[in-house]
């Protein structure tokens, strides 16, 4: 609600908010307000690393099992 009540302009500067994700910001709240009330949550964590080191770190074990016992090329082990 509070930033459904400021201008593009305004929501560019509050702190937090990448500039450039301002005009769907509110969007963005609409559709994740709409499911944690649907699953029931009343919390939220966030985290400060991206989606894709997320899908790095949880690839990493199958990773390591497919490195032991053969000899990749640095772009394969990149």
């Amino acid at each position: 609600a509070k930033l459904c009540a400021l201008t593009l302009e305004q929501r560019r500067k509050v702190p937090g908010i990448n500039p450039e994700r301002a005009d769907i910001i509110i969007a963005g709240a609409a559709v994740l307000t709409s499911l944690m009330k649907a699953l029931g949550a009343t919390t939220l964590l966030t985290s400060e690393r991206a989606l894709r080191e997320g899908m790095i770190v949880d690839r990493m074990p199958s990773l390591r099992q497919q490195v032991e016992g053969r000899e990749y090329s640095v772009r394969e082990r990149s």
